[in-house]
């Protein structure tokens, strides 16, 4: 089987729900993969995919192996995000409290490093993971500036580009009727 095949299998694996074999295509996407390029996104896939199939420790665990955070990919860096956010859900008391911080100081570096222009996509995910993060641990100051930023733009004709803006109303306080209309066109648009 060709690396493409195998991405197209991996796909179709984790639309479907199926993620151990989607999984499985991505340990075998890196095997066989021979770019550097090729090989972390194969990586970034396989960690993603055990964090989504609740296997927190494993998904750590590979992230660390593969090194996974010295990469300069914007994947890898929202991954480790993700992954903190993740240990900071599982946790309780101080340990909570500070993976729920590092995450959210982690998606605010990637929103704060990255031109919004070049990936909107990927300054509203990162973006809207730290205003939510920052709510939730009681430390919104740090994300006035991006708050402001995100509410200034206008939503695109996407299902995430919506829900994000539902995600952003709530974090703010707007009128239930606004966060309604927002994730009706999300709904509209998946």
């Amino acid at each position: 089987m060709t690396l493409e095949e195998i991405t197209d299998k991996l796909k179709t694996a984790r639309n479907s729900g199926e993620l151990l074999q989607a999984i499985d295509y991505a340990q075998q996407g890196a095997d066989l993969a021979t770019s550097p390029d090729d090989i972390a996104r194969m990586r970034i896939d396989e960690v993603l995919l055990l964090a989504r199939a609740a296997s927190h420790g494993e998904a750590v665990e590979k992230y660390q192996a593969y090194n996974l955070g010295q990469l300069e990919h914007p994947d890898a860096k929202s991954l480790g995000a993700r992954l903190e956010k993740d240990l900071g859900l599982a946790a309780k008391g101080e340990a909570r409290v500070s993976h729920l911080t590092k995450s959210r100081d982690l998606y605010l570096d990637i929103c704060q490093s990255n031109d919004p222009d070049w990936d909107r996509a990927d300054f509203e995910y990162n973006g809207i993971n730290a205003i939510t993060l920052s709510h939730f641990i009681g430390d919104t100051d740090k994300v006035k500036v991006l708050t402001d930023q995100l509410t200034n733009f206008t939503p695109q004709n996407n299902y995430f580009s919506w829900a994000t803006r539902a995600e952003l109303l709530l974090n703010t306080g707007a009128p239930a009727s606004n966060v309604s209309k927002a994730l009706k066109n999300a709904v509209a648009l998946e």
